[in-house]
């Protein structure tokens, strides 16, 4: 990630400093005061500073974006010297991902974009008060540390963490819209979580559209080309249809994943057919000594929030960066078509309306792995009814605001934080990016969309048929398998399940090859004392998990990928 890591004190000292610098990467930036210590990295084009007279200045990493006319454009240094200058520094009109810092002789403030794609944490230490955007280096700083497992248990038992705290105790996190003022012995932070201004249903199609193509017309560096993430799926294919009907905007493909992958099959017709420039990746799994090496910094960074395989796809950013690439994502454009949290709304609406955290809790499952003991379950649990519970006292009630407005939300707030946050974060450090769907100013536009047209990819079918019909023809992707465009979400569900039951959905063996190129090291720690020995594991069914999946039980290999990246998160922050 674009990172930040440093440390404000009443008496800061060489040998502190010395072992901040041990800990963070190479720099591309740093301030030492006799108070103030800090360090910034990652790519130049997403790590931007500058000065203030008396001994001041400012740090942004991310990227801040502004609607200008019939384009985007993103903040430049210049810009952000203008906007943190002010007294009074006010961020609310603001799209984009970052987290902006303004430091003074004797305090540092700190500010994150409004719907929390990036973050800040906080920890108060010997020394002062430490803080960095990466959340295994400051633990790293305070040494042994315990993961706080009633704030995990949303991050591990359902879609994602509900609140936004942090995941280790004794280190607090800043969520979206937030603002921390730090001195040498104070930490003052408040959230603002994302409220939109109005809600209607008075925005047509058009409207829509017109500010979609906005946000995919960047001003961005002559010597970048634009760089579509393309899969098999709508959201993307709907930003593809758009930049095919603006001949004056040029553009590139990209697509990462397994050869037999529909998604990978899709997108590489529509660029053949359609003489679109694309890079394909897919190369062979690196040795298990270059495996460690990779996963020790990609799972420290998105912290046990994907399995340890993902970063077989996830591994070429760099490679695009170094080719002048900006990549354009069709991230979180489910929300456009009312895909999340749809299992509370149709089957837990009783729970919904009933505003039981009890309830509510059973209709945001997700399995990842069995592996913790029923103690550590139970806090896991008790933690999800809480960050519910607190949820529903700053949410809006649903009377007022209408069930899938609440549910919409409720995603924008708990979703885009804990489950966009750490990816972005990663990728910033690597890669220019932004994703369309995910921009506040868009967001806003959703509160004042009817539903219907929301409801089953509606819109986004409406705009590919207008704007680029041609693209109709090719199959969508859902569940690693085909089906028709013009289904739309119940009969593209059924078609999907009955194709898997029938064994017609890709399974990516990649999984299945990573586990066996790390047999050896995985047999060896899970015989070791340090995984017996951990408290919170059920050390039995862990053991029993790997023995059958390496005895043949592939079906397990999903667990076993699970519970690695728990484990290697854990080592990455020094959890006992």
């Amino acid at each position: 990630m674009s990172w930040i890591f440093g440390i404000i004190s009443q008496n800061l000292t060489l040998g502190t400093i010395k072992i901040l610098a041990n800990i963070h990467a190479q720099p591309i930036h740093k301030i030492e005061t006799s108070n103030i210590y800090i360090a910034t990295g990652g790519i130049k084009q997403t790590c931007q500073f500058g000065s203030f007279p008396n001994s001041s200045g400012w740090i942004v990493v991310g990227s801040g974006i502004k609607r200008e006319a019939s384009r985007i454009r993103f903040l430049s240094p210049t810009d952000w010297q203008t906007i943190l200058a002010d007294s009074q520094i006010k961020l609310p009109d603001l799209d984009g991902h970052f987290v902006a810092v303004k430091w003074q002789p004797q305090q540092i403030k700190f500010f994150t974009d409004q719907i929390g794609l990036r973050t800040i944490y906080f920890a108060e230490t010997d020394n002062g008060i430490a803080f960095s955007t990466r959340l295994d280096w400051i633990a790293h700083l305070l040494g042994t540390c315990q993961i706080d497992f009633e704030t995990f248990g949303a991050h591990w038992l359902t879609f994602n963490q509900i609140s936004s705290d942090s995941l280790i105790k004794g280190i607090k996190r800043l969520g979206p819209g937030g603002i921390t003022l730090c001195t040498p012995t104070l930490i003052k932070m408040e959230n603002t979580p994302w409220q939109p201004s109005t809600i209607s249903a008075e925005k047509k199609p058009e409207e829509l559209e017109e500010s979609l193509k906005t946000l995919i017309q960047p001003a961005i560096e002559k010597n970048y080309t634009l760089s579509l993430a393309l899969s098999g799926g709508l959201d993307s294919r709907v930003l593809l249809s758009l930049l095919l009907a603006e001949p004056q905007q040029s553009f590139a493909l990209h697509t990462f994943s397994h050869s037999s992958d529909p998604d990978v099959i899709i997108a590489k017709r529509i660029a053949r057919d359609n003489n679109l420039a694309q890079l394909y990746f897919n190369e062979p799994i690196p040795k298990p000594a270059d495996c460690l090496t990779i996963l020790k910094e990609y799972i420290g960074q998105t912290g046990a929030g994907e399995t340890a395989s993902a970063f077989l796809k996830l591994r070429y950013y760099p490679i695009v960066h170094s080719q002048n690439k900006f990549i354009i994502d069709g991230g979180f454009g489910e929300i456009w078509r009312r895909q999340y949290l749809n299992r509370l709304l149709r089957r837990g609406k009783k729970a919904l309306k009933s505003g039981n955290p009890h309830l509510i809790y059973h209709y945001l499952t997700r399995h990842r792995a069995s592996i913790f003991n029923e103690a550590v379950v139970r806090i896991m649990q008790k933690g999800i009814e809480k960050q519910i519970e607190s949820l529903w006292q700053t949410m809006p009630q649903i009377k007022e605001i209408g069930e899938e407005n609440f549910l919409d939300l409720m995603a924008i707030r708990t979703r885009f934080p804990n489950s966009g946050c750490y990816e972005q974060a990663r990728m910033d450090c690597e890669v220019l990016n932004y994703m369309p769907y995910a921009q506040p100013s868009f967001l806003q536009q959703l509160f004042e969309t009817p539903i219907q047209l929301r409801r089953n990819g509606k819109l986004f079918h409406q705009i590919i048929l207008k704007h680029y019909p041609s693209l109709a023809k090719y199959p969508l992707v859902k569940n690693n398998t085909t089906y028709p465009f013009y289904f739309s979400t119940i009969p593209a569900w059924i078609w999907t399940k009955f194709k898997a039951k029938l064994g017609l959905s890709f399974f990516d063996p990649s999984v299945i090859e990573f586990l066996s190129v790390m047999k050896e090291f995985i047999q060896d720690i899970v015989n070791s004392n340090e995984i017996k020995n951990y408290s919170a594991y059920d050390y039995p069914a862990i053991k029993s998990l790997v023995e059958q999946f390496y005895a043949g039980k592939k079906e397990l290999a999903n667990e076993v990928d699970w519970w690695l990246t728990f484990e290697l998160w854990r080592r990455a922050i020094n959890a006992n």
